[in-house]
């Protein structure tokens, strides 16, 4: 694997991209911490005082919950627990990139590990509780402690006390790990074929890991999401044109076009250093995780969800591009060329922002409404969704709404349901707050520190709402 010194320019520019990432973590801590499944663990671990790892084990999802347990431990308000939860994200990468640093003596494991959070992040920046993403993470460090372990930096011991510690991590963090796993080891061979013992005794490690993975933890939902090698396996070419297919490629043409300058730039040095079987392997891998993740969910839009799956191809990307390109070139032209990539991903976080801004917006409406009405639970109907597709109804929005509301002190605490019919929301009109499925309520356990929700019924705003107020609520223009 080629190397190159750790010199002052490289350093610099990894400093600044960790201090950039984390500034953006606090500058966009409701965005990060308030949608989809950060919101219901965020809930979850501050109304059960407890670690929220269990449901599908993935334990490294424990890691970005240590600023936040002691948060709350601390008695924190609301708004520093989810700053401490959205930096504690963002630090699992930081502090991996500047370890290696220190450790490693060479930056190329710090930058593939930056890039990798930052080269496809329009959405995943904002979905920051993917374990999955994590794992991705371990394992490119992983990938940096194996290439010193091979230059003599490490001891074998230390090499395999942390290989048995890194690799059940990530063959843990997500069904999807494993074959990612494969997919290294495969291209590991094929650029370094005098590798095969000391690869073998990884690729063994990562074998026994899922062994035990799949004997005592596995579950179903695990098993719904290892189906998609079936998928992948019978599909047809008309199954790319679906709507997943069309929206995802618009997506890497229009704002991931770096996934494919880079790759292409990959590809040509590998030709360059005569590593024909890699040059062709890489771009194979690549699009093969693409094809698996779309004709796997074919039907459905480009989102927060399948940016999460497709993950497997900015780790490539990043990890080939910082192996094979950045080494041949020289210093400063290296550092433009990092800072340049750097800039325009972070450029495409900080524009990503807008399509919560739009839910939160909505999302205050409703609070507006529900203070006209003097209720703290409402249930709102198809009726009153705005066209966005990111203002419409998910599971996750009363954890979304109770957070948000909560913010201004547990007397403003709300909670919002979506149903899609009068019929339906008549249903649960008078049921008790229940958005947790376990038999204890998601709160208030810790009292009226964070929530306050009483038990009244719920109201249903377009029963009483008038057109201009119901149109109010959808648009935010007033008559």
């Amino acid at each position: 694997m080629n190397k190159y010194n750790n010199i002052f320019t490289d350093k610099i520019v990894v400093y600044i991209s960790c201090a950039v990432f984390l500034t953006l973590s606090v500058l966009f801590y409701k965005e990060r911490i308030a949608f989809a499944d950060t919101a219901a663990y965020v809930s979850h671990i501050i109304a059960r005082n407890s670690f929220e790892i269990a449901m599908h084990s993935r334990f490294v999802g424990g890691l970005a919950q240590i600023l936040l347990y002691l948060g709350i431990k601390l008695g924190l308000p609301l708004k520093a627990l989810m700053i401490l939860y959205s930096v504690n994200f963002a630090l699992i990468p930081v502090l991996c990139a500047l370890i290696s640093i220190r450790w490693f003596k060479e930056t190329r494991t710090a930058w593939s590990i930056l890039m990798f959070y930052t080269l496809m992040s329009f959405y995943m920046f904002y979905y920051p509780v993917s374990e999955y993403q994590i794992g991705l993470c371990l394992f490119l460090f992983y990938i940096g402690l194996y290439h010193h372990y091979q230059a003599g930096g490490v001891k074998t011991f230390v090499f395999v006390l942390l290989s048995l510690l890194l690799i059940p991590s990530v063959i843990f963090c997500h069904p999807l790990a494993a074959p990612v796993f494969i997919s290294w080891i495969i291209f590991q061979l094929c650029c370094e074929p005098g590798q095969k013992r000391s690869i073998a005794l990884v690729a063994i490690s990562g074998v026994a890991a899922w062994i035990v993975k799949r004997s005592f933890f596995s579950i179903e939902y695990e098993e719904q999401k290892s189906n998609v090698a079936d998928n992948f396996l019978k599909f047809s070419f008309d199954e790319l044109t679906q709507e997943l297919g069309r929206s995802s490629l618009k997506f890497i043409v229009q704002d991931y076009f770096l996934l494919i300058i880079l790759s292409i730039a990959t590809i040509v040095v590998l030709i360059w250093q005569h590593k024909k079987m890699a040059a062709i392997l890489f771009p194979l891998i690549l699009i093969g995780w693409w094809v698996l993740v779309t004709v796997s969910f074919m039907n459905d839009r480009y989102d927060h969800y399948y940016e999460h799956m497709y993950q497997a191809i900015p780790l490539f990307v990043a990890l080939g591009f910082c192996s094979f390109v950045l080494p041949v070139l020289p210093a400063w032209p290296r550092a433009l060329v990092v800072t340049a990539v750097m800039a325009i991903s972070f450029a495409k976080i900080i524009n990503g922002q807008g399509w919560l801004a739009e839910r939160f917006a909505w999302m205050n409406r409703c609070f507006k409404m529900m203070d006209t009405l003097h209720c703290k639970k409402a249930i709102f109907t198809q009726e009153h969704i705005p066209g966005g597709r990111y203002c419409m109804a998910s599971w996750s929005l009363p954890y979304e709404a109770l957070l948000i509301s909560s913010l201004d002190g547990p007397q403003q605490s709300k909670v919002i349901l979506m149903k899609g019919n009068m019929e339906d929301a008549l249903k649960v009109q008078y049921e008790v707050l229940d958005i947790d499925p376990d038999p204890n309520p998601a709160y208030p356990v810790l009292g009226e520190k964070y929530f306050r929700i009483t038990g009244e019924q719920y109201c249903i705003p377009q029963t009483t709402l008038d057109i201009p107020a119901i149109e109010y609520l959808k648009t935010g223009k007033k008559n």
